[in-house]
């Protein structure tokens, strides 16, 4: 038997039972490659790198050293049940701290979209010409800001349908971004949303007028295949024209990221992808899972599992958590390189938890843009679906880096949007190693 997974099956009883020498139940451990034990609590990261002989003594308690001790005992991973009450209790108060002091507006400047990319997850909405006036987003940027007052950051994402069509909206935002900014004393954080389709020069003039941030929707090439993914609606690629598009934000300044989807079609090539991504000039990228049922359908029509798909993920972001600068680019891996960092899971894969409001063209509430609901509850809400309040990620290695996954994907491809998130949840197990690994070596 390994000797991690020899000592761990002996870990249980004296994890148990508490006292000086009790280990707590949150303990795990991975393995090193040059042969030591890296132990750590799926609460609280705080690793302790020692021997296998050493970790082999822990179920015993003898033969530990002072020094040792004291760095377990410090890590959370000494400790009686007690103590592993009191540590559970402080991470999620500080979990719903960090829910309670960002807030998350995603405002749906268009409904309109000229793709139609066969895995998309937007929901198509009743009316596809409709734009959000100026006095909506006035009138519910105010009564979100008291909504939030208190908030330490705000993030607006103009988002779709393809906000480049509300140009009065982006033009608003931009002659007001000073007075939005000092609506009171959070940070104001605003991203647009885009395909870059509409980019033009008037785009460019308006997007220059105030600190906005740029998230162009691009995939990677994939040998002709990307026209049976991400699609105008005539069934034409966009690859070419939106990367062209982001060739010009960047040489205007204007800070611009790429959001791209890790298809079966182009998951080998997305590393190198990002690698060109970081050449062009772009300031970061987000490699997305599938989602929902149509995701699921594009894995159908590829012969491809769940499963396999996982697999096919979790070998995609170990070769970026490899390249250290690659793993620095790309935002879900450097998340969950974050959520170690930080001690706790504060960066989740979902702000639906009552801190993202989603603002429709009508005026309308809700809080999830996948869902496309209109009935946004405020308040911290449904984080029992969240891993460290859910009873079924309670002994789950992986619990550090997780984010949770997505509700709506998971209630698409499960019928609950409590249940664990099949991909995500597979993905994260998967990669969790590699990731502890590197956290606790650097």
């Amino acid at each position: 038997m390994d000797p991690i997974a020899e000592a761990e099956c002996s870990l249980a009883p004296r994890a148990a039972s508490g006292g000086r020498s009790g280990l707590s139940r949150y303990l795990h451990a991975v393995g090193t490659d040059d042969g030591r034990v890296i132990a750590y609590s799926n609460v609280a990261f705080e690793p302790v790198v020692m021997t296998v002989k050493e970790w082999r003594r822990l179920p015993a308690g003898d033969g530990i050293s002072g020094e040792l001790y004291r760095r377990l005992a410090w890590a959370g991973l000494i400790a009686n049940a007690e103590d592993d009450t009191q540590l559970i209790r402080h991470a999620r108060l500080r979990l719903r701290a960090s829910i309670e002091s960002t807030q998350v507006l995603y405002v749906i400047a268009s409904d309109g979209c000229d793709m139609a990319c066969s895995y998309c997850p937007i929901p198509v909405r009743r009316n596809l010409d409709a734009v959000m006036p100026v006095r909506v987003f006035q009138a519910s940027f105010d009564e979100l800001v008291q909504v939030g007052a208190g908030v330490d950051q705000r993030f607006v994402l103009l988002y779709g349908g393809e906000p480049l069509e509300n140009l009065p909206l982006l033009e608003y935002i931009g002659d007001a971004y000073a007075e939005l900014a000092s609506a009171d004393s959070a940070a104001l954080e605003v991203l647009v949303c885009s395909n870059l389709t509409g980019l033009n020069d008037r785009v460019l003039e308006l997007l220059k007028r105030a600190p906005f941030k740029v998230v162009a929707g691009i995939d990677a090439p994939a040998d002709g295949l990307r026209r049976q993914t991400r699609v105008f609606s005539d069934a034409t690629g966009n690859h070419e024209q939106t990367i062209e598009a982001s060739m010009r934000l960047i040489a205007r300044g204007i800070p611009t990221y790429a959001s791209t989807t890790l298809t079966p079609h182009t998951a080998e090539r997305v590393p190198d992808f990002l690698r060109a991504l970081q050449l062009y000039g772009f300031q970061g990228a987000g490699v997305n899972l599938l989602r929902g049922k149509r995701g699921k359908q594009m894995l159908d029509r590829a012969g491809m599992t769940i499963e396999q798909y996982a697999a096919l993920a979790a070998a995609c972001f170990k070769k970026i958590s490899a390249d250290d600068s690659v793993r620095d680019f790309e935002y879900n891996t450097l998340a969950r390189y974050g959520r170690l960092t930080n001690k706790v899971n504060l960066d989740l894969d979902c702000h639906a938890y009552g801190n993202q409001v989603v603002v429709y063209p009508d005026g309308s509430k809700g809080s999830c843009y996948l869902r496309g609901d209109r009935a946004h509850q405020p308040g911290v809400q449904n984080l029992d679906r969240l891993p460290l309040f859910n009873p079924a990620c309670d002994n789950c290695a992986a619990r550090p880096i997780c984010g949770g996954g997505c509700p709506w994907s998971t209630e698409e491809l499960t019928g609950s949007p409590s249940d664990i998130d099949p991909i995500a949840c597979q993905v994260t197990r998967k990669i969790n190693a590699t990731i502890i690994r590197k956290a606790a070596l650097r």
